[in-house]
C-alpha cells in the first residue's frame, strides 16, 4: 500500500477499531484470541510508523510549515502511544496467565507427591498389619533383610531366602512388594529392572529376570568352590589367621549344604584342608582345636579331619 496522507489516515482508523476491541478480547478470557490481538495490535502500529516516515518526507518535500507537520506528528504519536499502552496490558494478561498455570502445575505436582507418599504409607502400614498376623516375628518387613542383594552368584540364596520369606509370601498388594524388591537391590542389579512397568506384571517379570540371571545353582555352585579354593593357606600357626580360615571354610560348606550340594565339592574343600601342611600342632590341629571337624560320608578318600591332625584315610 502506498504511503499517502489518506492510506495512513485509513491504517489509524484500523488501529482505534482495534484498540477498542481490547478489553472485549481480554474479558473473554481466551488465550489465542488475546494473542492475535496482540499480534494485530503491533503490526498495524508497525505499519503505521513505516507510512508516517514517507508522508512526512512528502509534506517537507511540499514545504508545509513545520508546525503544522509537527502538529500532525504529536497525534499520529498520541495514536501509537494508545495503542502501546493497549500492548502493556495484552502482555500483562498473557504473564499473569502463564504464572497462574505455572502455580497450578506446581499446586498439583506438591498434591500429587503427598498423594503417593500417603498411599505407600498406606501400603506400608498394610504390609506391617499383615506381616504381624501372618509372620509374628517378621513386623519390619524389608528391615529383616540383613543387607542389599549386592549381584553375587554367592550372595543370591542369602538374600532370595530372606526376600521370598518375609515379603513375596505375604498377601499384601504385587506393587508394594515390587517397592521393597527394588529398594532392596544394589545400584546395578536394580538397573536391571528399572525399565519395567510398576505392575503387578512387572514384578512376576523382575522376579523371573533375577532368578533366571542369578539363582543358576550351576553358577552358585562353582561360586562357592572357587571361594573354597581361594582361600588362602596359613603358612604358621597363627591362630587369627586359622580362625579366618575355618570361619570361611565353614561358610561355604554350610551354604553347600543348605544347597544340598556339599557331594559335588568335596575334593575342593579336602584339598583346601591339604594344603595346610602336616605336621604337630599344625593348621589342621589348630582347626581341630577350634572345633573345625569335616566329615565327608559320600567320599571314603577323603576321611575325617580329628582335633590331633590325625587323618582317617
Amino acid at each position: 500500500m502506498e504511503a499517502t496522507v489518506e492510506t495512513l489516515n485509513i491504517k489509524v482508523m484500523q488501529l482505534n477499531m482495534t484498540v477498542a476491541k481490547t478489553n472485549a478480547v481480554l474479558e473473554a478470557g481466551k488465550p489465542e484470541p488475546i494473542e492475535r490481538q496482540l499480534a494485530t495490535l503491533k503490526a498495524i502500529t508497525a505499519e503505521i510508523d513505516r507510512m508516517r516516515l514517507h508522508v512526512e518526507a512528502k509534506k517537507l518535500a511540499a514545504e508545509e510549515e513545520i508546525a503544522d507537520i509537527q502538529t500532525w506528528n504529536a497525534h499520529l504519536d498520541a495514536k501509537v502511544e494508545e495503542a502501546d499502552n493497549e500492548v502493556v496490558k495484552v502482555r500483562k494478561w498473557l504473564d499473569d496467565r502463564k504464572r497462574e498455570a505455572e502455580v497450578l502445575a506446581q499446586e498439583e505436582k506438591l498434591q500429587f507427591e503427598e498423594k503417593l507418599y500417603k498411599i505407600k504409607l498406606e501400603l506400608q502400614m498394610e504390609l506391617q498389619a499383615t506381616q504381624t498376623s501372618q509372620h509374628p516375628l517378621h513386623t519390619n518387613t524389608s528391615s529383616d533383610i540383613q543387607a542389599k542383594f549386592d549381584g553375587t552368584f554367592m550372595d543370591w540364596p542369602r538374600f532370595w531366602g530372606q526376600f521370598s520369606e518375609t515379603i513375596d509370601k505375604t498377601s499384601v498388594a504385587p506393587i508394594t512388594k515390587f517397592s521393597y524388591l527394588r529398594e532392596l537391590l544394589d545400584f546395578k542389579v536394580k538397573r536391571t529392572i528399572e525399565a519395567l512397568p510398576f505392575t503387578s506384571e512387572g514384578y512376576n517379570r523382575a522376579k523371573s529376570i533375577l532368578v533366571e540371571k542369578y539363582g543358576k545353582e550351576s553358577e552358585i555352585v562353582k561360586a562357592y568352590t572357587n571361594e573354597i579354593l581361594d582361600i588362602p593357606s596359613v603358612p604358621n600357626a597363627n591362630p587369627k589367621k586359622i580362625s579366618e580360615f575355618s570361619e570361611k571354610l565353614t561358610y561355604c560348606v554350610q551354604a553347600l549344604q543348605t544347597l544340598k550340594k556339599l557331594e559335588q565339592v568335596n575334593g575342593a574343600v579336602s584339598m583346601t584342608l591339604d594344603s595346610h601342611p602336616r605336621r604337630p600342632r599344625s593348621n589342621r590341629s589348630r582347626l581341630g582345636e577350634l572345633g573345625f571337624r569335616w566329615s565327608f560320608r559320600s567320599n571314603p578318600t577323603v576321611g575325617e579331619t580329628e582335633p590331633g591332625g590325625n587323618n582317617t584315610n
